[in-house]
């Protein structure tokens, strides 16, 4: 393996991609194959060959999605809270997508997955608005409101932010396309599990995911972020 291939092999496992975890994990992959090939994410054939494997990868419609949306922010140099809340409604744009196209698949072909190991720290997780996201939920069901209803619609929420959180910036967009896929695949595990559990019925999960990932898009596009004004330099 070149020294090149070592080096994105790194930053692929610093990222938690599911590229690497499958020659990690096994079992795992291929108790979650069946769900990630739903999502787009085939599992991979355990070549030697890392670069063709990377390629290959790179080439699936979900990486593209979100890679194209990476590229755009980077090269707009959009700051962090815009690009996690451009990043999280795509990513919730396109599980909705896949589960209000076969909610039952949806469910059944994740059953018993586990979500990837984030291996970088949601540092961003704090700039997630978990509260509003849980209050807009709940005022988008019009449920009744109940200290019950807050903490279950808040635990909920805490999820989406810590994996919103995770997404990886600082090493180019491919990095940040491939921890946006590991975000997008522990976001369907979750709401999966949730719905195979009997405590998400379809219509409250496809509500959650577009509540959660608007409501972070619009709270974080409003903060501005203040650039300072070049000074003519003195003679």
């Amino acid at each position: 393996m070149s020294s090149r291939s070592e080096r994105i092999r790194r930053e692929l496992q610093a990222a938690g991609s599911a590229l690497v975890l499958h020659s990690m994990n096994q079992e795992v992959m291929r108790r979650t194959a069946e769900g990630e090939r739903r999502l787009g994410m085939d599992k991979l054939t355990g070549q030697s060959d890392f670069q063709r494997e990377l390629e290959e990868y790179k080439a699936r419609e979900i990486y593209q999605l979100l890679f194209e949306v990476a590229s755009k922010l980077n090269h707009d140099n959009e700051p962090i809270q815009i690009r996690i809340g451009k990043l999280a409604l795509k990513i919730s744009s396109i599980i909705n997508g896949v589960l209000k196209d076969n909610p039952r698949e949806f469910a059944d072909s994740i059953d018993g997955a586990q979500r990837l190991n984030l291996r970088q720290s949601p540092q961003f997780a704090n700039l997630v608005p978990v509260e509003l996201m849980a209050a807009n939920f709940i005022r988008d069901l019009r449920d009744v409101v109940s200290p019950e209803s807050i903490k279950s619609a808040q635990d909920h929420a805490k999820v989406f932010a810590e994996n919103f959180g995770s997404l990886i910036f600082n090493q180019g967009p491919e990095i940040t396309a491939i921890s946006a896929e590991v975000v997008l695949s522990n976001i369907s595990i979750h709401i999966a599990s949730e719905m195979n559990q009997g405590t998400l019925d379809e219509y409250s999960a496809r509500r959650m995911i577009m509540v959660f990932g608007e409501t972070t898009n619009m709270h974080l596009s409003r903060f501005k972020v203040k650039r300072k004004r070049r000074t003519k330099s003195r003679n």
